[in-house]
Parts: C-alpha cells; structure tokens; sequence
C-alpha cells in the first residue's frame, strides 16, 4: 500500500504523452537503458533519490551493503558524468527513471 502523495511524480509524468516522456527519459539515460543491470541501476537512481541522497537509507531501502551502492552510484557517475553532478540534474535522472520504468 502507497500513500497518494508517493505516487504523485508518478501521476505527473503519466500525463505526459508517451513520445514526449520517451524522447525525455532517453535524453537522460539512453547509454545506462543499453546495460543488462539497467533495472537494478534504475532502481538505485529511484531509491536513492527517494532517501534525500542518503547512503545509509538507500542501502536500507535495498538491502544491500553500503560498498554495494556505492559501487552502483559509481557505475551511475562513469556513465552520466557532470549529469549526475547538481541538483537540478539528479532530478532529471530521477524524472528520466521513473519515465522509463511507467514505459517499461
């Protein structure tokens, strides 16, 4: 069970016509959405986020080790690069995973 107010970036960008949150969503992750871990990997992104950025929660959140995300969070960086660098641009790959996991 889910509170509404979880689901509200959801219901957002379900508005959003497919091709537009498509082109979006492969703006920001289209080299990750190539890797065989690309769901795991998202999932990180999403969780990660979710927990303020916080290794601690996150690795709670997934029940993994702490190295194990930081791990994960370092094959994000090598991939994303100054992307995955401000605010405004871990939003954006927060945005872009979570449009591709309501295509997917």
């Amino acid at each position: 069970m889910h509170s509404i107010d979880e689901l509200r970036v959801h219901q957002l960008l379900a508005a959003v016509p497919h091709r537009v949150r498509r082109r979006f969503a492969e703006t920001y992750v289209a080299e990750l959405c190539e890797r065989p871990d690309w769901p795991v990997l998202r999932q990180t992104i999403t969780v990660w986020t979710e927990h303020g950025f916080n290794l601690v929660k996150t690795a709670a959140a997934l029940n993994i080790h702490r190295n194990t995300l930081v791990y994960r969070l370092d094959k994000i960086a090598r991939r994303e690069g100054d992307r995955a660098d401000g605010d405004a641009d871990r939003l954006a790959l927060y945005l872009a995973c979570v449009a591709d996991h309501l295509d997917g």
